[in-house]
């Protein structure tokens, strides 16, 4: 080990004295920058990996989930049970309505009645006639399995025996029936429809469905099931696809944003490399339209092929490719964007400095959360209000606040320590804060890219249960499905009943016009629809 230089200052005059210790102090500033910067990175790495993911407070102890004792965690021994019990009498003042079958109400009734015979009922005291006094009625709730049933379609074929046998040609008739959902298969649109709804609504694996399949005497290998949803995409729910994409590029609003997605199998990329499941959104005062789309990179090609014919607003998170496309010189004016920034990104920045920080509410950071936590109150408190009625309640409530806000990060940006948790957070805001303003001018605008990062989880649930795409084309029928699955929820449908309609009328109809079979088309049948009651569970 080299011995450390040694420094005579004795021999050294003044102004070489002052040289030195400016020196020595500034690359002591610069190793202290530094151990603050790695104390922020070692804190920060510890609150993602054992911390809690929300931004809120933190949950009290004892109420944190845990999937192995979430029965113990929700019990309560002096909770009441749900009351279905009824006796048929008048009823007591005082009690809930409606309380009973509230839980129940949408549920069908199989009613058993019990009587006693007509020779039970004597009294056994008197021996006179008995009659009915009151009922004593009691419900259960029982579970019906699901059921794999073959549908056998015996479809006969006749012939003229006469023509057969005098004509030049045979005269042959077949009788009608319905198509086939595939050629040569056992697919149904029934079956398609609940896996569907059970992997990319309930996020359950491939492989476990093979293996419930297998329970029910369902010999239906994983790759066949994978077959048949790349195929129903393909060949019917991609024309719906379509149509949910055009009607989403019609408007004028939209939000965006994306998250990755792994595909094993993509000619000329190794199997690591990171694809991306993009997501668009609409706004909150039109028909609710999600359309996911795959893509194989977070480049800015892909936001602006998909939206190259959208002109108008457009909500995002501040990823630069957005801007890219905002700023194109090739865009018409007629396609102009206007980019709106997300204020629940620029509160985030504040909640990584503070989860990093080493002092106890440190001011300049929870200063900057409740400017934010401010801006959303406001959100709040005119968030029932018509859309021109917003934008004048924000000019009155909001635009202090944003002035005093910006004002004030410029004011602490000179004294934040380069590279922190802080600094970035100022930066953010400051370089955001045309975007973040934007959402003054219109009052169908949102505060924040929330819309879309909703739309993002469903999949990044589903993607932690099967963790990648096998190809580029499972990645794509995703996304199809994704966006239908999404779209249906918002517009109150239920997946399932949704999914069996579309499917066996698309198979079975395939000149039906598109537009009947949107979400939000006053043709979808009452079956496929979540009635007022079950919207409120």
């Amino acid at each position: 080990m080299d011995k450390k230089q040694k420094i005579d200052l004795s021999v050294m005059s003044r102004h070489e004295l002052e040289e030195e210790f400016v020196k020595v102090n500034d690359k002591a500033v610069a190793l202290q920058t530094e151990v603050e910067w790695l104390r922020e990175q070692l804190k920060l790495s510890k609150s993602k990996m054992y911390g809690s993911s929300s931004e809120k407070s933190l949950i009290p102890d004892g109420e944190q989930l845990s999937l192995f004792n979430e029965a113990e965690l929700h019990q309560n021994p002096l909770a009441e049970e749900p009351d279905t019990k009824e006796i048929v009498k008048q009823k007591r003042m005082g009690s809930k309505k409606g309380s009973k079958q509230k839980k129940t109400r949408s549920l069908p009734v199989d009613q058993v009645e019990y009587r006693l015979q007509d020779e039970e009922q004597v009294c056994p005291r008197c021996g006179e006639s008995l009659h009915v006094m009151k009922k004593e009625v009691h419900d259960e709730i029982v579970v019906i399995p699901a059921q794999y049933r073959i549908h056998r379609t015996v479809r006969y074929v006749y012939a003229c025996r006469n023509c057969e046998q005098t004509g030049t040609e045979g005269t042959i008739l077949r009788a009608g029936a319905p198509a086939p959902f595939f050629r040569n298969s056992l697919a149904s649109a029934s079956l398609l429809a609940d896996i569907i709804h059970r992997k990319y609504v309930l996020a359950l694996p491939l492989y476990r469905q093979e293996q419930e399949l297998q329970r029910y005497g369902l010999d239906l290998s994983r790759q066949t099931i994978s077959n048949w949803i790349v195929q129903s995409a393909d060949q019917y729910l991609y024309r719906l696809y379509e149509a949910l994409k055009r009607h989403l590029l019609k408007g004028d609003i939209l939000h965006a944003d994306e998250t990755e997605v792994q595909v094993l199998r993509e000619p000329g990329r190794e199997a690591a490399s990171k694809s991306y499941m993009w997501v668009y959104a609409s706004n909150r005062f039109s028909e609710p339209c999600f359309v996911y789309e795959y893509a194989p990179g977070r480049g800015a090609v892909y936001p602006q092929r998909f939206l190259r014919n959208y002109g108008g607003y457009l909500q995002t998170d501040g990823y630069g490719a957005y801007e890219t496309v905002a700023s194109d010189p090739e865009r018409k004016e007629q396609n102009a964007i206007r980019l709106v920034g997300c204020l629940a990104h620029a509160r985030r920045k504040f909640t990584d400095a503070l989860k990093a920080s080493s002092v106890k509410d440190p001011p300049n950071i929870t200063r900057g959360i409740r400017y934010c936590d401010a801006l959303f109150k406001i959100e709040k408190d005119c968030a029932d209000l018509p859309p021109e009625e917003i934008k004048e309640y924000r000019n009155t409530h909001a635009v202090p606040v944003l002035d005093e806000y910006f004002a004030w990060l410029r004011e602490i940006q000179q004294n934040a320590l380069p590279k922190s948790k802080l600094a970035i957070a100022i930066n953010y805001s400051l370089n955001q804060e045309t975007n973040l303003r934007r959402y003054l001018e219109d009052g169908r605008l949102e505060i924040s890219n929330n819309r879309a990062e909703r739309a993002v989880k469903p999949f990044v649930i589903g993607r932690n249960n099967w963790l990648f795409s096998n190809t580029p084309n499972g990645a794509n029928a995703s996304a199809v499905i994704y966006s239908i699955a999404e779209t249906a929820k918002a517009n109150h449908l239920k997946p399932f009943e949704y999914f069996k309609y579309i499917l066996t009328m698309l198979s079975q109809f395939p000149e039906t016009d598109i537009e009947t079979l949107l979400p939000w088309s006053d043709q979808i049948p009452a079956e496929c629809r979540l009635t007022e009651e079950e919207q409120d569970t």
